[in-house]
């Protein structure tokens, strides 16, 4: 059963198709023999085009552990990405019940649809038919700024009283005014390595950023406990009670953990795990966070972040500057 929510429906804007550049050789040529500068000034006069805009289809070429890989996002029910989006639940239903998150009569259906839906995906070819999701996400879009209750699984843990009343109030003050958004149905093909993963959320979080958004999450008690351990509890913000997720397909011990992430204050948030984890002497932990931090600058346009941030990132901030702006190389 899942709570009825009002997804949102605005008419979609022109198309804009981007093909920023995620990872940067430095100054090496690419396919089409243009330079890394070249390649940030063209991704940089795309983005200025349409900042804001996230009802394109829009193309990343990645460079990840496993080699090169294209990463896409794009809103359920464009036209044309009907095949692609059944391929991404076929796959996300065979990898949750091979780790014991479904029941293995569960049917191949997604019960969250709509134009509310954004789909973040990396593909092991192309977009066109031979393109073979391996790894994604969705973002479930509300209608309304600041409007946390209208997230399915915060609806969840409310009807159940599973959230703290001091942390619900702060995540609500963070969420004031802004665009809320709910992160879920998190996949990746096991014979992938972790950045793969990763490099779906470093492209939701800058886009997020972008867009002034924050996260909710219901998450699963395996994957809180990774994000938790690998970007610390400043980032995914539990506010909560784990609760038993209420779906006939779902397996009976499965628990999902109430969590929030603010994308204004990622960058800080997890330089302030750094400092705590070296006044901890953990230097292997802070170490970790570290390089996290270097992976989710790639390709972020620095200008999105106050200067008081920037300061604190000059250590791992590599920046080019295209038209006037910084972008983290």
């Amino acid at each position: 059963m899942h709570a009825h929510i009002t997804l949102d429906t605005t008419v979609p804007q022109p198309e804009v198709t981007e093909r920023p550049i995620d990872e940067l050789a430095q100054s090496q040529p690419d396919f089409e023999g243009r330079t890394a500068v070249d390649g940030l000034r063209h991704m940089h006069e795309q983005r200025v085009a349409d900042l804001a805009n996230y009802d394109s289809l829009r193309v990343y070429p990645t460079n990840l552990t496993d080699g090169p890989l294209t990463l896409i996002s794009y809103r359920d029910g464009r036209p044309g990405m009907d095949d692609l989006t059944k391929r991404i639940t076929r796959n996300r239903q065979v990898i949750y019940k091979k780790k014991g998150l479904l029941e293995t009569s569960a049917k191949e259906v997604d019960k969250i649809r709509g134009p509310g839906v954004e789909f973040y995906a990396l593909l092991q070819t192309t977009i066109e038919e031979s393109g073979v999701p391996i790894a994604s996400l969705r973002k479930i879009h509300t209608t309304e700024a600041g409007a946390v209750e209208q997230s399915p699984s915060f609806v969840k843990f409310e009807e159940q009283d599973a959230l703290d009343p001091e942390e619900v109030e702060a995540y609500k003050e963070r969420a004031a005014g802004r665009k809320v958004v709910e992160i879920g149905a998190l996949w990746k093909e096991e014979d992938f390595a972790f950045d793969a993963q990763l490099s779906l959320y470093r492209r939701a979080i800058q886009d997020s950023i972008e867009r002034d958004e924050i996260w909710f999450m219901g998450v699963v008690n395996p994957v809180h406990r990774t994000l938790t351990r690998t970007f610390g509890p400043r980032v995914i913000r539990t506010i909560g009670e784990p609760i038993a997720v209420e779906d006939e397909d779902a397996r009976k011990h499965v628990r999902i953990n109430p969590a929030y992430v603010d994308p204004k204050t990622f960058f800080d948030d997890m330089l302030d795990g750094v400092e705590a984890d070296k006044l901890a002497g953990d230097f292997k932990a802070a170490y970790k966070k570290e390089y996290m931090i270097s992976f989710f600058l790639k390709g972020l346009n620095t200008r999105l972040l106050s200067d008081s941030t920037i300061a604190r990132l000059r250590p791992q901030l590599g920046v080019v500057v295209v038209g006037g702006e910084r972008i983290a190389a």
